[in-house]
């Protein structure tokens, strides 16, 4: 990650995914979208074919492009917000964010793969999360973090992710009681 990509977080606030990462992350809207555009098709077919003879009238498939359609837009709204990181309030140094980041990941067993004074991310695969992936950027007065579902990993319609932060903040939280003894 570098410094212009956590420039550009810090602004959107939103996780940056690459194109195949976009694709898994949004696979189910599109599978909706999908079965959507071939109920159109099968709308515009029974209006425009005279040959057209089918147990679905115009309207009852008219109905489930609606419904396809609308199941798509829901969906793809929830997996972007998926994407907003958090803001929590707490000022570390380079060396205590380090440090805290380690100790959290120790705590919760997850793994850390990247900690530097920038930012941490956090792995984790079990048969309940289908892979965490967490990413903790740190700035002056404040962290950003983001829980998703692995992306690099499978496919994922469960969310443990705002779990995960909690255990991130209850982390810091402890970290900072001990901070000020």
């Amino acid at each position: 990650m570098t410094a212009k990509t956590i420039h550009e977080i810090d602004k959107t606030r939103r996780l940056k995914l690459t194109a195949g990462q976009k694709f898994w992350h949004y696979f189910l809207a599109i599978g909706f979208v999908a079965v959507g555009l071939i109920s159109f098709y099968l709308f515009l077919e029974s209006k425009y074919d005279e040959n057209y003879i089918r147990a679905r009238t115009g309207n009852q498939i008219l109905g489930s492009v609606i419904f396809w359609i609308s199941l798509a837009l829901v969906v793809f709204i929830i997996k972007k917000r998926r994407l907003r990181f958090r803001q929590i309030d707490v000022s570390l140094s380079e060396n205590e964010f380090k440090e805290k980041m380690q100790l959290i990941a120790e705590k919760e067993n997850w793994t850390l793969s990247n900690n530097n004074k920038r930012f941490a991310i956090f792995y984790n695969g079990s048969m309940w999360t289908w892979g965490l992936k967490m990413t903790v950027l740190r700035f002056e007065k404040y962290i950003l973090a983001n829980s998703i579902c692995d992306l690099d990993s499978r496919v994922s319609i469960l969310n443990e992710n705002e779990r995960n932060i909690k255990k991130l903040e209850r982390g810091l939280k402890k970290a900072r009681g001990k901070q000020g003894l």
